[in-house]
């Protein structure tokens, strides 16, 4: 397996990023910060050194309202993003399924549709990453084009997608990621790595639920990524988790 560092652990302090990942001698996944974003030359200079293996595409909720409003134009305004990031070359690129407030049938149709010019557009393996369930005060909301991990699991067997399997979000739904795993590996390209209670996600290893010695015990064998996803107000702690996925990857 590969160990990968997110950049979403430094937030917006790219500088931070390159550093910890060099000085870890580490893969980088780099969170594509807005839709429209292109790499500015200093960018580019900052990068150029970088093992970038993984690309995680922006999220669509401080966009909702044109997402919503004209999502065709929204989606292919996004998937220009690629022409930025391919100079990259990663391995795995992330993206999250769509909401859906309307029409799943719908939605779905559009996913499908975007995800086959994605894959027509990159080198890089596409994945979907499984997401979590959303608090509103007491109310939790699955508001997206495919919730269930099943249907996740099929949706992207029948279309040739693979699957970044995000540990966290799991977690929201009391769902052990070693049960995920066993079940779905043959599709699983990129694992997000945090621990994680119901209610609190991001979370550095040994602070949650997660039962990390069955997870890494059932990934013998498993040649994909593994990437730390902590909160970015934890960034502190990346070099003391990189060391704590190292020991725990002696047990796959």
């Amino acid at each position: 397996m590969n160990i990968v560092v997110s950049s979403g652990c430094f937030g917006s302090n790219y500088q931070g990023f390159v550093n910890a990942v060099n000085t870890l001698d580490v893969g980088a996944e780099f969170i594509v910060p807005k839709v429209g974003w292109k790499a500015s030359v200093e960018f580019k200079k900052l990068f150029k050194d970088v093992d970038v293996k993984n690309v995680h595409f922006p999220f669509f909720t401080p966009y909702l309202r044109s997402y919503i409003f004209n999502k065709k134009s929204f989606l292919d305004k996004y998937l220009k993003v690629v022409d930025s990031v391919e100079r990259f070359e990663p391995e795995v690129l992330v993206v999250h399924p769509f909401p859906s407030f309307f029409s799943k049938k719908r939605d779905k149709a559009i996913l499908s549709e975007w995800v086959t010019k994605l894959k027509k557009r990159t080198n890089a393996i596409v994945t979907l990453e499984n997401l979590e369930i959303q608090k509103i005060g007491p109310i939790g909301l699955q508001p997206y084009a495919i919730n269930d991990e099943n249907e996740l699991y099929n949706f992207c067997k029948k279309r040739g997608l693979g699957l970044t399997m995000d540990c966290s979000h799991l977690i929201s739904k009391k769902i052990q990621p070693v049960t995920f795993f066993e079940k779905y590996s043959d599709l699983i390209k990129n694992v997000h790595l945090s621990d994680a209670k119901p209610n609190k996600l991001h979370l550095s290893i040994g602070e949650g639920n997660v039962d990390f010695k069955a997870l890494f015990g059932a990934m013998k064998g498993y040649k994909g990524n593994v990437t730390l996803e902590i909160d970015t107000h934890l960034g502190n702690l990346v070099e003391d988790n990189v060391k704590k996925i190292v020991n725990l990857s002696h047990l796959s």
